[in-house]
């Protein structure tokens, strides 16, 4: 507790020094847009270029002379922390511009960072949008917490938008994946079939038993049909859609509501949704109850509502 934004540098040097560091709690503290720009910052390359830069953590063993004669995109790779999945900057007064710094540097591509905990603070519209940004080009983020940021409508929109399209883009994935694995299954038994009354095929040193050792080959190497290279499924590979979203108090109102409804019709990764504190009446429940009718796939399992306009007619429906 009591931490500012001049302790930030120590939080930082702590974050580079410890790989094994998984989960990082610092709610109620005062480390403002500066704390989180430095812890953003850390956490974007992970010990690896900022240390070998600097030379301020020595290995003992000449590793930071052997690194910094690596080149540039060797040394890249070690960018994001290889352990943290958990970052707890609640009530720390960061604003738009740690936000934007946290979602560009600590979020975006990076499959480890599963939780971010952000409630309590100053995010206002152009921070939830650049969270949405970084969550539409693919995170590891499967839990965000914004509850008490006045986001307003727009904020949620963005966010719904990119959760909606990313949700999407990883079923799409997966059933590519499904159906290239069923084809390549069925190739591989077709010409199996075609060479089980050849007795030659399979003679020692023979043409045909090459041949179709080729054929097989080609086959797992997904050669054919212009499948070259990783399908969509590997390329997002680490990436997760969200399972827990909080946004309570976030001031979103009817709009804000509808747009998440919208996001609820394709979704299949939502688990937990707080819409607590933001003024919804039974009308807005209606349109919402609609969405979750529609789509039998929705695994949601934990539904707030508290602390809004709410009777018993929207609890009916």
């Amino acid at each position: 507790r009591n931490l500012g934004s001049n302790d930030a540098p120590l939080i930082r040097s702590a974050i580079l020094t410890n790989p094994q560091l998984a989960v990082l709690k610092l709610g109620y503290n005062n480390l403002g847009n500066v704390g989180a720009n430095l812890i953003a910052e850390a956490i974007h390359v992970g010990g690896g270029l900022i240390m070998r830069r600097s030379g301020s953590v020595g290995g003992g063993n000449g590793g930071d002379s052997q690194s910094q004669q690596l080149p540039l995109q060797q040394q890249q790779q070690y960018r994001h922390h290889p352990s943290l999945s958990v970052l707890d900057l609640g009530f720390n007064n960061v604003g738009d511009e740690g936000c934007t710094s946290l979602a560009n540097l600590a979020v975006a591509r990076n499959p480890s960072l599963a939780t971010l905990y952000l409630s309590g603070n100053a995010v206002r519209e152009a921070g939830a949008l650049a969270l949405a940004d970084v969550i539409a080009a693919g995170c590891g983020l499967t839990s965000l917490h914004l509850t008490a940021n006045r986001i307003c409508a727009k904020g949620v929109k963005g966010l719904m938008r990119s959760i909606a399209e990313f949700d999407v883009t990883m079923q799409m994935a997966q059933q590519d994946r499904e159906n290239r694995m069923a084809l390549e299954e069925e190739k591989k038994k077709r010409v199996m079939k075609s060479n089980n009354g050849n007795h030659t095929a399979r003679g020692r040193g023979g043409e045909g038993g090459e041949e179709q050792d080729d054929i097989l080959d080609s086959l797992e190497l997904g050669d054919g049909d212009g499948d070259d290279g990783p399908d969509d499924f590997a390329r997002l590979s680490g990436f997760k859609c969200i399972k827990e979203l909080h946004l309570g108090g976030t001031n979103m109102e009817s709009t804000g509501c509808l747009s998440v409804s919208n996001m609820l019709l394709t979704n299949l990764s939502l688990r937990v949704l707080c819409l607590s504190d933001n003024g919804l009446n039974d009308q807005d429940l209606s349109l919402f109850s609609q969405s979750i009718s529609r789509n039998r796939q929705l695994p949601l399992e934990t539904l707030r509502l508290s602390f809004n306009k709410l009777t018993c007619v929207g609890v009916e429906t």
